[in-house]
C-alpha cells in the first residue's frame, strides 16, 4: 500500500490497470485462503504439519551433519 503512489506517480497510466488487477486478485486470493484455513481448522488439527516439521527438521540436521 505504501508503494502504490510511487508506482502510479512514476509510470503514470502505463501500469495503473496492472496494479489495480494485481491488487484485486491478491485480495481475492488472500480472502479465499483465509476462508479455507478457518474452515479447515474448525474440524482438523495441526498434528500432520507438526509431524512433517519434525521429520523435515531431523532430515535437515542429518543432511547438515553429513556435509560438514
Amino acid at each position: 500500500m505504501l508503494k502504490i503512489p510511487d508506482l502510479v506517480g512514476s509510470l503514470g497510466n502505463a501500469i495503473r490497470g496492472q496494479v489495480l488487477l494485481g491488487s484485486v486478485l491478491s485480495g481475492v486470493g488472500a480472502y479465499l485462503s483465509v476462508r479455507f484455513l478457518v474452515r479447515y481448522f474448525q474440524t482438523r488439527t495441526l498434528t500432520p504439519f507438526g509431524i512433517y516439521c519434525l521429520i523435515a527438521g531431523l532430515g535437515s540436521i542429518a543432511y547438515l551433519e553429513l556435509i560438514k
